[in-house]
């Protein structure tokens, strides 16, 4: 038995958005055109729709459109936009002339609360339309005549998703896919409507309660090569409806109904003049009856056509699968249907034209006797007929495809994706698809071949693409001093004004310094001294628009530091000064992130490599004033021995007998004019370091304060020349504020809880990385503790990130890994507090 795939439901074109993609028709030729693009600038309905200067609503050009117009309507990058509008078309075309209404792109899409297409002239063609109506308004509704509806698809939430009404008349809905979400009609005909035709369209109900077409009092009707999928409701009901035909329909009940009605119901007005034949009834249930007929239920197709005649070629088995894993030749849908039954057109619903399968009987019937039931034609694709595609969805994620024009045979069919990089290729079953798509998240920057096959029972189709992904590596450098207002290096010797902006040069005077045109972000310990009033410090790319994040929260007096990881645009960061009063600025670059060869991060699990009050790392005992620290970092708690360039350390001073500053920098060297933590006596002050590593695979950590203080650095992550992830850079963004809820998907702000995870939703915002970088403040804490990040998918370590008084606000740059996109924040304290974090970049 030879055997292949049928495409899948998500194939056959729709989701619950009414999302579609279709090849579309040209435009034709001397046409007037009418643009439509809601998301351009020059975009008003007080023009004439140009293309310059088009209209802003489908309404506008709606109004404007006479016989022979085209309403060509704008989507996005993806092929869609969305319309919150009721658009009534009331002009009309003629037979030789019409008013076509279609999408640029794939498809235009009406979305809204009881939004809705109406046509109510005549001789109007859509074609790619997605109207979704979340109210109780139908999504389509025709009342004109000679009216179609092609290539397009809706879903509603109301008693009927497209509407034929009124002095509807000659009307065809063809090649469309549609869904009704709640208990409701994809199809309704009303009683004064004439001679319409839906043909080879996919139906699908996802709540009980109506059948999918349902015609009342209607004169003229032809359901033919329809896929429908009711849900515990009649596929078909028609009553009082004369001249009727009912062909080449597939019709397939849920299998989890309690009790199962007849997949056709025909009432006894209705079956005088009622045709049918070539259908496929299944009820999923071997005791249901797939016909009622004029009152009377038939359990089978042949008990029905011995009683009345009708049912020529039906087939009722007792289940079917409308997307099998595999589909054989002896499926009785494949070329068995009626070519010649009233609006059967000669392609499928996705355009695909009619094949003769030589390996299957020609059962049907008509000018051609090869056809195929439903809404699908099956046919095997041919190797001329794959098509490849890939593109970047960010710097190092990449999305690759196939479309297979047509379908793939055997069980043993398989799609593959071999990404070049040496990870693990991507495999499926290349059967219940035609369409196949995978993305995958690159660790280094540059060029990737990726190679693509296909491989069935007759054939192996293989593409090869290269995509180049643009990720940056990391350099690191001496710390350097780029800013210090006191004194005037890199700005004027002033301080930053209230509200005020500093551009920042950060290769001012650093040695070995990328070229400013190769600097993607640069990581860069900032500080505000003694500020006149309490506030934030915003860094941000130069020239950019500020964004709504902060890097370092103060109170006035306070002298604070943080690291900061910040893009970089033409050499230059941005600081504002979001307080009341003038402040000072300082600025110590560690290292740059570059569009070119450096070195790639490795994440970790936060591990405590130093705690001089427990002699981790170093003697149990304080530092003394001038003090060193040297930890070594290689071939330490996972480090590896040899090709580290730099760590990412989280330090922490505490007990400080008297107030100073903490500087770290490559054992070895002389220590820079820079420092990384700022303190009063009796402090305990976090922050994140990044720091070349010497070459011997030390690092040292110098006490320039006047008396002892003990020190704690814990690792999160290396760099390594040798490998590691790229970062992302980019623009700061807001993911958690508990004190207003952002991020929390909660109708009320959520603080987070003593001894608890904070509730927030960091998935929805990233996906895949290995790797956050996060400015995180905690702020209002009710008691005094720390908080810990750590990955999602990982015991919470023994480590900390933030530590805090009762009432403190505490800024702190986290570089924490990410558990599938997911990071937790743990409260370790006796009491709420809130916490705000701010993305500025990721590592793939």
């Amino acid at each position: 038995m030879r055997i292949r795939s049928l495409a899948s439901t998500a194939a056959l074109a729709i989701v619950a958005a009414g999302f579609t993609a279709f090849q579309q028709p040209a435009l034709a030729a001397g046409a007037t055109t009418l643009y439509v693009d809601r998301g351009a600038a020059t975009c008003t309905d007080s023009g004439t729709g140009t293309q310059a200067a088009p209209y802003c609503t489908i309404q506008a050009a709606a109004n404007a459109a006479v016989a022979g117009d085209t309403v060509l309507i704008s989507g996005d990058d993806w092929g869609y936009a969305t319309y919150g509008e009721n658009v009534v078309v009331s002009n009309s075309g003629t037979a030789s002339a019409p008013i076509i209404i279609k999408a640029a792109q794939e498809t235009f899409r009406i979305y809204g609360n009881n939004t809705s297409l109406q046509l109510n002239g005549s001789y109007i063609q859509v074609e790619g339309a997605s109207v979704s109506s979340v109210g109780s308004n139908p999504p389509i509704v025709v009342s004109g005549a000679n009216d179609v509806i092609d290539e397009s698809s809706a879903g509603g939430g109301g008693p009927t998703v497209v509407q034929f009404t009124g002095t509807a008349t000659n009307d065809t809905v063809e090649r469309s896919a549609f869904s009704s979400w709640n208990p409701g009609h994809a199809i309704q005909i009303d009683s004064q409507a004439r001679n319409i035709t839906v043909s080879t369209n996919r139906l699908t109900a996802f709540m009980p309660g109506s059948a999918l077409v349902a015609a009342t009092g209607t004169t003229g009707l032809n359901v033919t090569g329809n896929t429908l999928s009711p849900n515990c409701d009649p596929a078909i009901t028609l009553s009082a409806v004369t001249q009727a035909s009912v062909e080449n329909n597939v019709a397939v009940q849920s299998a989890f109904c309690s009790s199962y009605p007849a997949d056709l119901v025909v009432d006894a007005a209705s079956t005088a003049s009622t045709t049918v034949g070539y259908n496929i009834f299944t009820t999923a249930n071997s005791n249901a009856a797939p016909y009622s007929w004029g009152g009377t239920e038939y359990p089978s197709q042949a008990a029905f056509q011995t009683a009345t005649g009708q049912g020529t070629a039906d087939i009722d088995p007792p289940t079917f699968d409308l997307n099998p894993s595999v589909i054989s030749s002896d499926n009785p849908a494949i070329d068995s249907a009626n070519s010649d039954a009233p609006g059967e057109p000669a392609t499928d619903i996705s355009g695909a034209s009619r094949t003769d399968d030589s390996s299957v009987p020609n059962t049907g019937s008509g000018t051609y006797s090869y056809y195929d039931r439903g809404a699908v034609e099956y046919q095997e694709f041919s190797a001329a007929g794959v098509t490849s595609f890939a593109y970047l969805d960010e710097p190092q994620r990449v999305t690759v495809g196939l479309d297979l024009h047509g379908f793939a045979w055997g069980q043993s069919a398989m799609y593959t994706v071999a990404w070049g990089d040496g990870s693990a290729a991507s495999t499926q079953s290349a059967t219940g698809s035609s369409t196949f798509e995978y993305n995958h998240m690159y660790a280094s920057r540059g060029p990737h071949t990726i190679t693509e096959t296909v491989t069935d029972d007759a054939q192996t189709v293989t593409k090869t693409l290269t995509v180049t992904t643009h990720g940056s590596d990391y350099v690191p450098v001496a710390p350097t001093r780029v800013l210090d207002t006191r004194n005037g290096t890199g700005a004027p010797q002033a301080r930053v004004a209230a509200g005020g902006i500093l551009a920042v040069d950060v290769t001012n005077s650093v040695v070995g310094a990328p070229a400013a045109d190769t600097i993607t972000a640069v990581v860069l310990n900032a500080l505000v001294v003694n500020p006149a009033g309490g506030g934030y410090i915003t860094a941000y790319p130069d020239g950019t628009a500020r964004p709504k994040a902060s890097n370092l929260d103060f109170a006035a007096g306070q002298t604070v530091p943080n690291l900061v990881t910040v893009k970089v645009r033409n050499g230059k960061i941005d600081l504002y000064n979001g307080s009341g009063g003038t402040t000072d600025l300082v600025a110590d670059v560690q290292g740059y992130y570059v569009d070119a060869a450096g070195s790639g991060y490795v994440p970790m699990a936060p591990t405590r490599l130093l705690d001089t009050r427990k002699g981790i790392g170093a003697p149990a005992k304080a530092v003394a004033p001038g003090g060193t620290v040297v930890l070594k970092v290689e071939g330490v708690s996972g480090i590896p021995a040899s090709g580290v360039s730099a760590v990412a350390v989280n330090v922490t001073v505490t007990a400080p007998a008297g107030g100073g500053y903490i500087t770290v920098y490559p054992d070895g060297t002389t220590m820079p004019k820079a420092s990384n933590l700022d303190f009063s006596a009796g402090q305990t002050v976090p922050n994140m370091v990044v720091v070349k590593v010497g070459s011997d695979g030390e690092i040292d950590l110098r006490n320039t304060s006047s008396g002892t203080v003990q020190l704690i650095a814990d690792v999160a992550g290396y760099y390594s020349t040798t490998g590691g992830h790229a970062l992302v850079p980019t623009d700061p963004r807001r993911l958690l504020d508990t004190r207003i809820g952002t991020g929390q998907e909660s109708a009320n702000p959520l603080p987070v809880a003593s001894e608890s995870n904070a509730v927030w939703f960091v998935g929805d915002e990233v996906h895949d990385e290995s790797a956050l970088v996060l400015n995180v403040t905690v702020t209002n804490p009710k008691s005094g503790g720390y908080i810990t990040a750590y990955p999602s998918t990982a015991p919470r370590p023994t480590a900390s990130n933030l530590d805090f008084s009762a009432g403190q606000t505490v800024p702190n740059m986290v570089m924490v890994s990410a558990g599938s996109g997911t990071v937790n924040l743990f409260n370790a304290s006796a009491g709420t507090t809130d916490l705000i974090a701010d993305m500025f970049g990721y590592f793939s």
